[in-house]
Protein backbone atom coordinates (compact mmCIF):
# COMPACT_ATOMS: atom_id res chain seq x y z
CA UNK A 1 0.00 0.00 0.00
CA UNK A 2 2.81 2.73 -0.85
CA UNK A 3 0.12 4.58 -2.72
CA UNK A 4 -1.42 5.55 0.99
CA UNK A 5 1.63 6.84 2.08
CA UNK A 6 2.34 9.44 -0.93
CA UNK A 7 0.90 12.28 -0.31
CA UNK A 8 -0.46 12.94 -3.86
CA UNK A 9 -2.39 9.61 -3.78
CA UNK A 10 -3.30 9.78 -0.73
CA UNK A 11 -5.22 13.23 -0.67
CA UNK A 12 -6.72 12.19 -3.90
CA UNK A 13 -7.72 8.55 -2.49
CA UNK A 14 -9.86 10.90 0.61
CA UNK A 15 -10.96 13.28 -1.99
CA UNK A 16 -12.66 10.81 -4.34
CA UNK A 17 -13.77 9.30 -1.44
CA UNK A 18 -15.18 11.69 0.17
CA UNK A 19 -17.18 12.08 -3.26
CA UNK A 20 -18.68 9.08 -3.08
CA UNK A 21 -20.12 9.56 0.39
CA UNK A 22 -21.74 13.01 -0.51
CA UNK A 23 -23.12 12.38 -3.75
CA UNK A 24 -25.89 10.03 -3.08
CA UNK A 25 -27.03 12.96 -0.85
CA UNK A 26 -26.57 15.71 -3.31
CA UNK A 27 -28.62 12.73 -6.15
CA UNK A 28 -31.73 12.82 -3.26
CA UNK A 29 -32.16 16.25 -3.71
CA UNK A 30 -31.86 16.71 -7.61
CA UNK A 31 -34.34 13.41 -7.46
CA UNK A 32 -36.80 15.32 -4.87
CA UNK A 33 -36.96 18.65 -7.52
CA UNK A 34 -37.17 16.65 -10.87
CA UNK A 35 -40.18 14.63 -8.84
CA UNK A 36 -42.12 18.16 -7.81
CA UNK A 37 -41.83 19.42 -11.86
CA UNK A 38 -45.66 19.15 -12.47
CA UNK A 39 -45.97 16.70 -15.38
CA UNK A 40 -47.84 19.07 -17.39
CA UNK A 41 -45.01 21.11 -18.14
CA UNK A 42 -43.58 18.46 -19.62
CA UNK A 43 -46.37 16.93 -21.49
CA UNK A 44 -47.12 20.66 -22.78
CA UNK A 45 -43.74 21.03 -24.14
CA UNK A 46 -43.81 17.65 -25.60
CA UNK A 47 -47.41 18.63 -27.39
CA UNK A 48 -45.71 22.14 -28.40
CA UNK A 49 -42.80 20.11 -30.68
CA UNK A 50 -39.81 20.67 -28.62
CA UNK A 51 -37.04 17.90 -28.18
CA UNK A 52 -35.89 15.76 -25.23
CA UNK A 53 -32.83 17.72 -25.47
CA UNK A 54 -34.33 21.29 -25.38
CA UNK A 55 -37.43 20.11 -22.62
CA UNK A 56 -34.65 19.20 -20.52
CA UNK A 57 -32.62 22.30 -21.03
CA UNK A 58 -35.78 24.57 -20.37
CA UNK A 59 -37.66 23.17 -18.19
CA UNK A 60 -36.13 19.98 -15.89
CA UNK A 61 -32.80 21.70 -15.59
CA UNK A 62 -34.30 25.48 -15.01
CA UNK A 63 -36.80 24.10 -12.45
CA UNK A 64 -34.11 21.91 -10.16
CA UNK A 65 -31.88 25.32 -9.86
CA UNK A 66 -33.08 26.33 -6.62
CA UNK A 67 -31.67 22.81 -5.62
CA UNK A 68 -27.88 23.72 -6.25
CA UNK A 69 -27.74 26.20 -3.60
CA UNK A 70 -29.19 23.96 -1.01
CA UNK A 71 -27.02 20.57 -1.98
CA UNK A 72 -23.87 22.65 -1.71
CA UNK A 73 -24.63 24.38 1.29
CA UNK A 74 -25.55 21.02 2.88
CA UNK A 75 -22.05 19.62 1.63
CA UNK A 76 -20.30 22.35 2.67
CA UNK A 77 -21.62 22.31 5.95
CA UNK A 78 -21.67 18.84 6.81
CA UNK A 79 -18.03 18.30 5.68
CA UNK A 80 -16.80 21.72 8.30
CA UNK A 81 -18.53 19.99 11.33
CA UNK A 82 -16.58 16.82 10.40
CA UNK A 83 -13.09 18.61 10.59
Amino acid sequence: MRWLSNRNTALLTVMIATVWVRIGFCMLIYLAGLQSIPTDLIEAASIDGAPTRQRFLHINNCRCCGRRPSSCWFSVSSSRLKS
